[in-house]
């Protein structure tokens, strides 16, 4: 099944407007999704071709005839342009060798930057609202696969999953950054927070694959990993948000001191306002695609007014944590029809936007901001952190998940990953340093997390796929009933405890 038939689907369900999509639907696609780390990335390299030789000039055609001399070559429309067809072709280069296609994209960004190869206007201008626009989409994403029956079934390993790797991840970054690095503690814990998160991009793709081939099922680590993995998400985000919006506060220091629990429970507060709203509107009947599209639309622009409003006020923590409540309501108590069709569209919004994303990300990094020293500290860190983080994962997994040994390992290693969010996040500090005219201090110290977010992907990313690939079949044993049953009826039982959380296959599939 390829990407056509997925949009055919999607349009089917549209037009149907409360009918359910079957469970063989759902298969298809989940078939389709778990086939590579990107669906639309990792095409045929025929279609590639035709995309880069036929859609690129003709939209580019169409925008300099729109948009006029914003498109020249000496203009930003125009770096931002080429940084996408370049993202597009480095992503797509990786996805053929089973690497998450953002490498390439972020390599692709790096090489425009460093080799001089766009003149004119840099994207550092609009990465700020890019990045912000790009974590509303990641959380929304990470809400929606958030289910209530799953966190009820298995609420202790899925909350400990949740929380203890990531938290353990975060204060091992600020401990390291504070001894190795220097950082003052508060700028430490900022740096230490951004690296606590996993990648959706990576743990998703690779947990459906793992229960497409009878892994995981029957003990309940496949439902585990998912209902954890949005948990682990907000963690990193909230409190890299949190602690750098009190590192940038200026004024009284009553209200600095004050910022990070008035943000914190404003989140909260606003979440559950958010929770109550859709609730009330998940009553509302939708009869066709139109009106379901119409729906999805206000959510979305309420997600995104969320996100740029609460970045102006300095409040970003308290925007991503109403996001996740937002999007984790929608999903929950809208009907299971409405919510697959929710997720598949915000899928192939992400899919759209990431080469944009990840190309102004790689565009911000220059080799001159650092000196080699400095890089040779950040990559011991990578893996003095990374190695005590696997010891608290493993923990987790064994003495309050209560799993196997086998599973334990497996997953720490998996649970390494990094690749998602630390692109989202990496400009993060910078941008806020630029904006509130901090010290050059500061900017270097922006500076040298941006370098280490994105050598923690480089590195990270290929081992944590390599690892899963490998030890998947070795350590951990397919269920009796995949192997005893029709091919159809173990598909069914592979996927069923996925279909009955309200989670959709296809989710977080992305570069």
């Amino acid at each position: 099944m390829n990407i056509f038939d997925c949009l055919k689907i999607v349009s089917w369900s549209a037009t149907q407007g409360s009918t359910m999509i079957s469970l063989q639907t759902r298969k298809s696609i989940s078939s389709a999704a778990t086939k590579g780390p990107s669906t639309l990335l990792k095409r045929s390299l025929a279609l590639t071709i035709l995309v880069c030789i036929g859609l690129f000039p003709c939209a580019y055609a169409t925008l300099y005839l729109t948009l006029g001399s914003f498109m020249l070559p000496t203009q930003l429309g125009f770096t931002l342009f080429v940084g996408y067809l370049c993202a597009f072709i480095g992503g797509s280069i990786v996805g053929y060798a089973g690497v998450a296609p953002l490498v390439g994209m972020l390599f692709a960004g790096v090489l425009l930057r460093n080799v001089g190869a766009v003149p004119g206007v840099s994207p550092s201008i609009v990465a700020s609202e890019i990045r912000t626009l790009a974590v509303a989409i990641i959380l929304a994403r990470a809400g929606m696969c958030l289910s209530f029956k799953s966190l009820q079934a298995s609420k202790i390993a899925i909350l400990a999953m949740g929380f203890i790797p990531s938290i353990a991840g975060a204060l091992l970054g600020t401990l390291f950054a504070y001894t190795i690095l220097g950082f003052p503690i508060l700028w430490a814990l900022t740096f230490g927070f951004g690296l606590a998160s996993t990648s959706p991009a990576i743990i998703a793709p690779l947990t459906l694959s793992m229960s497409e081939k009878g892994y995981g099922n029957t003990n309940g680590l496949s439902s585990i990993l998912l209902g954890a993995l949005p948990l682990d998400i907000m963690v990193g985000v909230v409190g890299q948000s949190v602690c750098l919006g009190t590192l940038t506060s200026t004024g009284d220091k009553t209200l600095v001191y004050a910022h990070a629990p008035i943000e914190i429970c404003s989140g909260i507060i606003g979440g559950l306002i958010l929770a109550c709203v859709v609730r009330l509107v998940s009553n509302i009947k939708t009869n066709n695609g139109t009106e379901k599209g119409m729906l999805f639309s206000v959510l979305l622009s309420i997600s995104f007014m969320i996100a740029l409003g609460t970045k102006m006020l300095g409040y970003t923590g308290a925007g991503a944590m109403a996001n996740m409540f937002l999007w984790t309501s929608v999903a929950n108590f809208f009907d299971e029809a409405d919510s697959a069709l929710f997720q598949i569209w915000m899928k192939t919004l992400w899919i759209s936007a990431e080469p944009l994303l990840f190309s102004v990300i790689g565009m911000s990094l220059s080799f001159t901001i650092v000196n080699s020293h400095t890089i040779g500290l950040i990559v011991a860190l990578i893996f003095a952190v990374e190695s005590c983080r696997l010891f608290a994962t493993f923990g987790t997994m064994k003495f309050i998940a209560k799993r196997e040994l086998n599973e334990c390992v497996y997953v720490a290693g998996k649970w390494s990953a990094k690749a998602t969010i630390q692109a989202a996040l990496a400009t993060a500090a910078l941008d806020a340093v630029k904006a509130a005219g901090s010290h050059p201090d500061d900017i270097v110290k922006a500076n040298t997390t941006l370098v280490t977010y994105l050598l923690y992907i480089i590195i990270m990313a290929p081992l944590a796929a390599v690892w899963v690939r490998f030890s998947m079949t070795k350590l951990l044993t397919s269920d009796l009933e995949y192997e005893s049953l029709p091919h159809s009826e173990s598909r069914k039982n592979s996927m069923s405890t996925l279909h009955e959380q309200n989670t959709s296959p296809d989710d977080f599939i992305s570069a």
